[in-house]
Parts: C-alpha cells; structure tokens; sequence
C-alpha cells in the first residue's frame, strides 16, 4: 500500500511542476452509466458505471496540449438470475489531453494509470487485483457557456493487472486482463 501512495504521489507532484503556459489548465469529468433488467422464466439484471476525474495543466501557449493527473473508477456487475459476476476498479494516473482545432471541441485523451486496483467477484470467492492500466478517449465537446464544454467521447479501456490475493494483503504473480469500450458524457471547465 505504501508503494502505491508514492506512486500516486510523484504522479500528481510530476503533473504540478510542468511550467504553464499562460496559466491555463482544465477540470475535467467523464460519466456514464447503465441499468438493464429482464424479467420472465430466469431474471437477469446488469448494469455498468463509469466516473472519472482529471486535473492539466497547459504545455503550450495555445492550450491545446495538457498534462495533468487523474483518477477513474469502473463497475460492472452481471447477474444471470443465479449468480452475480462484479469487477469493480479504481486507478489512478497521467493524462494527457490533446485538442484538434482551435476552438478545443475536438479532443483526444490518453491516460496511464500507475495504479490499477481490480476486485473481481463470483460465486466462487474474491479475488483482488493490481497492476496498472490505459485509456483512449476521443469525442467532440462544444462550449456551452463561458469557459464550460459539454460533449460526448468514446473510450477505450484496458487493465493489466499482474498480481493477485485472494485475502487483499499476499499477492501473488498472476496476469489479468480487462478491457472494455464505453461512451460517456463529458463536462469540463477550461480556465485560460
């Protein structure tokens, strides 16, 4: 735990000591969320949610590049009427934010998370992951007031956990993947 709080920390001292450039940076958010049910001879029931949060900071004059630190959290549950499936994780990382035009509705993100934690459930046990993870996220987000963008992005998600515990305190070496593909509805405020 201790190793992952330093981690953390030089991740967000890193994204304070970039020199800003004209004193801009962003706040920015991403959510999405989705219920589904189905009820007849076997009910089944799923739903996933999505949230995460970033602070950049600018490295160019025109505000266009920005670098800033991150967290993001995922839950996905599945339930087939007779067992529940849940994998939830909480990372924490770089963001990189990259703007194609010049009015900023356009953007690309690119996160790298140094610390991903996975917890995966079954009717068979717990199992509690780490490692690190990615995303990719593109989308359009016109202003809508001053200094505020509101859009949509598409996002890509993979976890590359590499140990494993089955009590959360000894892990082992065990590879797990997880990846996944979502939309979600962004909000930012853009400070210049």
């Amino acid at each position: 735990m201790v190793k992952q709080w330093k981690i953390i920390a030089v991740a967000i001292l890193l994204s304070f000591c970039i020199p800003l450039k004209g004193n801009a940076f962003l706040l920015d958010f991403n959510a999405f969320y989705l219920s589904d049910g189905l009820t007849s001879s076997t009910n089944t029931s799923s739903s996933r949610s999505v949230g995460d949060f970033a602070l950049a900071l600018n490295l160019n004059q025109d505000a266009t590049l920005l670098l800033g630190a991150g967290i993001n959290s995922i839950s996905v549950m599945d339930n087939d009427g007779t067992n529940t499936t849940e994998w939830t994780t909480l990372d924490y990382g770089l963001k990189f934010v990259g703007f194609f035009d010049s009015v900023k509705h356009w953007g690309l993100g690119l996160t790298y998370n140094l610390v991903a934690q996975g917890t995966y459930k079954t009717a068979s046990g717990t199992a509690h992951w780490r490692g690190t993870s990615a995303i990719i996220s593109f989308g359009y987000n016109p202003i809508i007031a001053n200094l505020m963008y509101f859009g949509i992005r598409l996002n890509y998600y993979m976890a590359m956990y590499n140990e494993s515990s089955i009590d959360g305190n000894n892990y082992v070496n065990e590879s797990n993947r997880r990846s996944y593909i979502y939309p979600t509805i962004y909000y930012s405020i853009r400070f210049k």
